[in-house]
Order: C-alpha cells, then structure tokens, then sequence
C-alpha cells in the first residue's frame, strides 16, 4: 500500500490550479518550477544536485496507476515522500540493490505530476518569473 509522508515545501499555496511551469534537467541535477497560483509573478522550484530516475505525467493516469488504497494523501498538499508506490516497486531488482539509499518523492498539481527517485532530499525556494513566462501564465489562467 503507497504511504505518502508530507514534506514541508516552505509555502501553502492551491495545488489544484498549479501546474509544472519549467523542468531542467542537467547533467543529472533537476530544476522544476511549479507555478504559484495566488502568485503570478513568482515559482515554486524543487531541486535536486542529483536524481536517479524521474518522470512527469498527468494526474489522472497516476490516480489510476495504483490498485491499492493510497495512504497520507492530504488535500491541497504538494510534497511528498512515498514508500510502496507503483513506480518504485516497478523498478528493477538490480537497479534497487544498488542504490539502497534512495527515495522516492513525488509533488502533485491538478494537471501535472512529477516523480524522483533519489538519494537527495529536494530542495524548495521561491523564484521570480521572466516577463515573457508571466505572461504565457495569464493567457493559460484564461482559457
């Protein structure tokens, strides 16, 4: 059974309206800006020095990918650490045997979802948006 653990992001924002604004990955080190909705002009960026594995995907093949009850799950929540999910257990043997000291951790909007599978713990900041991604933000809130 999936058991999410929150994690603390340092910001309490509608996780419903957000969605995945900006995904950099870099020699392995991972950047991803969420947008804030109560908040054009600024992002919510997870980093990662160094990921193993990560994916993006809608949420609604992730809310059918479990055939088990999902536990710790907390409404308008965005991080979490999980243990037991679908993904990390459809990972190899051999790839789970080696890196012992990974964790999976996974931050939910109401469009899109991304998922790590790292050593590292992620890293949350606040950053400001150029011009041109605060506009193309507006005209998404419009449709």
């Amino acid at each position: 059974m999936p058991t999410f653990k929150p994690i603390d992001s340092g910001i309490s924002m509608k996780t419903s309206l957000s969605t995945l604004d900006r995904l950099v990955l870099d020699s392995g080190a991972l950047e991803a800006e969420f947008f804030i909705p109560e908040d054009a002009n600024r992002r919510l960026q997870v980093a990662f020095p160094h990921v193993e594995i990560m994916r993006t995907l809608d949420e609604m093949p992730l809310s059918t990918e479990e055939t088990e009850k999902w536990v710790g799950l907390n409404t308008e929540h965005f991080a979490y650490e999980v243990v037991g999910a679908h993904f990390w257990k459809s990972q190899s043997w051999a790839f789970k045997e080696v890196h012992k000291d990974l964790k999976h951790y996974v931050f939910i909007t109401g469009w899109t979802c991304l998922d790590v599978i790292s050593r590292h713990p992620p890293r949350f900041s606040i950053v400001g948006v150029p011009e041109a991604r605060r506009l193309a933000y507006a005209r998404w809130l419009e449709q």
